[in-house]
């Protein structure tokens, strides 16, 4: 790959389908804390549980109560219902019900839903799929890449979720948060057989429609698996095909601090003046109906010839397109609210200085209001590969090793084709007001047949961004069994990334056509006699007056629309970085006795080396372009300790001690510097670059839990954590020059390890199944999580109220269940504090000069299936049934930024396995 791709001519995306050295000290630090005799060969004795067969709701619980119990750290786990059926549309509908997990939903379109751990965001959350990281497009495939986008893995292609929260020393490196493992199929599994047979299989057809978009869907998937006579080698292919035709609702506003004249006397002349005042000088209504289109692929083959020899390899494929038609109106206040002297009877600025509503006749005669109808295309596509080979040698009776090799691609691009009509409408007879929480706008008559296409107003943007990750793993394990301790680990894993990410210029494509072209064209390609009928934000009189935009004539007329154009490239967000991090390490399992208890240990080390190549552009006052380049390297030593105290046979007590890194995002390292003319005659200039003195995100991270099995299958835990993080980064803006500006001073934004911060918390669980009730009622069950998690920054951020980003203060979920008779019916209910959603300048949405926040939500999830017999069985499955939304707020909630009102979805569907 090219480094430096500044000056390369944009292409479209392919697809090709299938220094230093550190020594690991193998001695363990804090074994004279224990007066240990041999007892692990005992405990994990203790600890093997009874194989009970159990399917459905109860099935998937029990599963995942397996694995928390017999892990060596702290983790949390789910599992499919049944072979075919993860009765959840994507994987994070299931993660929400993680204790301490937290989603954030990809309502913008350009991204993925994503998770939160125990008060720490996306960014700080690392994922892998069968223990190898996952390469991710990130935000627009610009910023965030760090943050895994979990729509590109549809829920059909997996077996089991791990979260582990605290890590041991082998452990990918898990960043503050944690790791979320997501685990495929092994061929070989005896859960994928019924008795007897030696090939298993599963079809599942589903029709789904959403209450906005009002559109008929549709998911069909498949698996086929065999194994030999033998059971040494077995395979399977998995295929999914889906159509999706989602809908929501969008606003989202400009909120800037501007001067309100005032007229006290009635005579038309400001007689006070509001200071810095927050208005919003123009917003978007933005009705998203959207197309999901999906394809994956998974296949994977196990052999083990020997006892001693196990082979598995395995690719999964995933294509996600989702594309939008969004027929946008925008109104611009911002000239009306600067020039307008108002009678303070006609407008409302409350407590905070925000200005809340203004009447109708509010605004000074004389003034106009711009409104824009945007009927646009926005395109979204990823396409990731993951593949893999492992293998498991043992080379004798007490030494084992494995090898693990994988590569995986992501290619993501965005198409973003957009007219922009325009028209002016006198300011007097436009109101608005946020007495609903929203934003409500009416703005009179407004004339369809009056919105012009201008020269200079037809634009096209694209994405590109082409990701491929190298990398092996090398683990030996050797059995020691002398005193307490009982083996040793250690190995070696390297990975390697190489990122090309390319933003085009937004270019008009209007070509020579005249005036009077794009009058016609304008005509042509809105509907002349009525307004759409959307049910935009229903019950709330937010706004209703969408003309209906035929984006199929604008792209048939206008001819460099919608045509996948040569644009060039901007090479002030475009950029490319080569990262190979390379791990050591070692670990010690010990066992013995503490106070007379059983007990298990490991201790370990690992070490860190990241070398970080990037390049990006330096854009020069004469607007022509330097390439530039940087480069970084650190070591980081990590070291861990996780002991199991086994207080009787049912009571469990785990602590932990882990430090624990997160790098910083690939596009705050890369050395891109722009500079940026001023929006208002006498303003300071402002610019951005990047910094590649950056240091990672380091935290240490301490956790005790208490763990009570009952002997009816249920499990009470409550854990107590805290994580002591330094470094965190945030967009600074300081006063200075740029290199080539020469002595103009600018206002610059540039990513620093800027405050260091701490998080406190506590997580409390109940499983419960009621089988000791009498029938009918011994079918009923209970699944319930809270997690508190206080955090706070040491160096003032601004207005932040709420912690780290992407994190709430306050988090419960919870399932009531019922299982009888081949029936299974589950509702679940989630709800999450109000949280601090970004860092200033921060995410797609990144105009704001203020952070923003996200009000607290609740959202109910049903489930019921059907067993119809040992083949097959139906569900239904009704996704937020309250058809909660999302509201955004700068610095308190008067202060409205934006919101999103998400559908709610019912899906019918049947599945027969053989």
């Amino acid at each position: 790959m090219n480094i430096n791709p500044i000056f390369r001519a944009k292409s479209s995306p392919s697809r090709r389908l299938p220094t230093a050295v550190l020594t690991v000290l193998s001695g363990v630090v804090g074994t004279t804390m224990l007066s240990l005799l041999p007892a692990r060969a005992a405990l994990a004795q203790d600890q093997v549980l009874e194989e009970v067969v159990v399917t459905g709701i109860r099935g998937t619980i029990k599963r995942a109560q397996d694995i928390k119990r017999n892990a060596e750290g702290v983790v949390d786990a789910i599992s499919p219902d049944e072979l075919g059926k993860f009765s959840d549309e994507a994987i994070s509908d299931a993660m929400q019900r993680i204790p301490g997990v937290q989603v954030e939903r990809n309502d913008g379109g350009q991204e993925g839903d994503r998770v939160s751990i125990r008060g720490l965001g996306p960014t700080y959350v690392v994922t892998t799929i069968n223990g190898r990281t996952a390469l991710s497009s990130g935000t627009e495939g610009l910023s965030n890449l760090r943050s895994f986008n979990l729509e590109v893995v549809p829920p059909e292609m997996i077996s089991g979720i791990v979260v582990k929260k605290t890590p041991t020393a082998s452990d990918v490196e898990s960043g503050l948060a944690g790791l979320v493992e997501l685990q495929t199929r092994k061929p070989l599994d005896p859960a994928l057989y019924r008795e007897g047979k030696n090939f298993f299989g599963a079809l599942t057809a589903q029709g789904d429609e959403g209450s906005i978009g009002k559109k008929t869907g549709y998911r069909y998937s498949g698996i086929f698996g065999a194994r030999n006579a033998s059971d040494t080698l077995g395979f399977y292919v998995s295929i999914l095909d889906s159509e999706s035709r989602p809908g929501r609702d969008q606003l989202f506003p400009s909120v800037v601090k501007r001067d309100i004249k005032l007229d006290n006397n009635g005579d038309g002349v400001a007689d006070e003046t509001v200071r810095d005042v927050l208005t919003i000088q123009a917003i978007d209504f933005e009705p998203i109906r959207e197309t999901r289109l999906r394809e994956s692929y998974s296949a994977a083959v196990q052999w083990e010839p020997s006892e001693r020899v196990r082979v598995v390899g395995d690719v999964v494929f995933t294509s996600y397109d989702n594309a939008s038609v969004r027929n946008r109106i925008a109104p611009v206040f911002a000239s009306a609210l600067d020039n307008s002297v108002f009678d303070p009877g006609k407008i409302v600025i409350d407590g905070t200085n925000t200005l809340q509503s203004v009447a109708p006749g509010g605004f000074s005669a004389n003034e106009n209001v711009t409104v824009q109808f945007i009927p646009f295309l926005y395109g979204n596509k990823t396409e990731t590969l993951l593949s893999g080979l492992n293998l498991e040698y043992d080379v004798s009776a007490t030494f084992r090793m494995k090898a693990d090799f994988n590569y995986s691609e992501v290619d993501y691009r965005q198409d973003l084709d957009l007219p922009i009509l325009l028209q002016n409408i006198p300011a007097s007879q436009v109101s608005f007001n946020t007495n609903n929480g929203l934003f409500s706008a009416d703005l009179g008559n407004v004339p369809i047949a009056s919105y012009k296409l201008n020269k200079g107003l037809n634009l096209v943007r694209d994405i590109f961004m082409e990701g491929k990750e190298f990398g092996f793993r090398l683990d030996f394990e050797q059995d020691i069994n002398a005193g307490i301790f009982e083996s040793i680990e250690f190995g070696l894993r390297w990975t390697r990334d190489d990122v090309d990410s390319v933003r085009t210029n937004i270019l008009d494509v209007g070509g020579d056509l005249t005036q009077a072209d794009l009058d016609a064209i304008a005509r042509a390609g809105i509907d002349q006699t009525r307004f759409s009928d959307y049910n935009f934000y229903p019950g709330q009189g937010v706004f209703s007056q969408f003309p209906i935009g035929n984006f199929n004539v604008f792209c048939q007329s206008i001819a460099q629309l919608c045509r996948g154009n040569d644009l060039g490239v901007d090479p002030a967000t475009s950029f490319a970085f080569v990262e190979d991090v390379l791990a050591l390490y070692g670990e010690a399992n010990v066992s013995g006795e503490l106070g007379g208890k059983d007990a298990v240990a490991n201790f370990g080390l690992r070490a860190v080396n990241v070398r970080f190549n990037g390049s990006g552009a330096r854009v020069e006052p004469d607007r022509s372009v330097t390439p530039t380049s940087t480069s970084n390297e650190y070591w980081e030593l990590l070291p861990s300790a996780n002991l199991n105290i086994q207080m009787n046979d049912n009571l469990a007590w785990r602590l932990a001690l882990a430090r624990v890194l997160s790098r910083p995002n690939p596009s705050d390292l890369v050395p891109r510097e722009a500079a940026n003319q001023p929006s208002s005659p006498g303003d300071i200039p402002t610019g951005q670059r990047g910094n590649a003195n950056l240091q990672p995100t380091i935290s240490w991270i301490f956790d005790t839990t208490l763990e009570y099995y009952t002997d009816s299958d249920g499990l009470l835990a409550v854990s107590v954590f805290y994580k002591d993080v330094s470094d965190f980064i945030f967009p600074v803006t300081t006063r200075g020059t740029l290199p080539g500006q020469g002595a103009q001073i600018f206002d610059i934004r540039t990513p620093t390890n800027f405050s260091d911060g701490r998080v406190v918390g506590a997580e409390f669980t109940v499983n419960q199944p009621f089988t000791f009730l009498p029938a009918p009622f011994d079918g009923f069950g209970v699944q319930a999580n809270y997690t508190y998690a206080d955090s706070s920054f040491d160096v003032d951020v601004g207005d932040n109220g709420y912690g780290f980003p992407g994190s709430s203060k306050n988090n419960f979920n919870s399932v009531l269940y019922y299982e009888k008779a081949g029936f299974g019916a589950r509702l679940s209910y989630i709800v999450r504090d109000a949280y601090f959603r970004n860092l200033p300048g921060q995410g797609p949405q990144a105009e704001n000069a203020s952070a923003v926040f996200t009000e607290s939500n609740a959202r109910f999830n049903v489930n019921v299936s059907y067993d119809i017999n040992d083949q097959f069985s139906a569900f239904l499955d009704v996704n937020n049934l309250n058809e909660e939304g999302r509201r955004d707020f700068f610095s308190q909630p008067a202060t409205f930024n934006g919101s999103f009102n998400r559908e709610r979805t019912i899906t019918l569907g049947v599945t027969g396995r053989f």
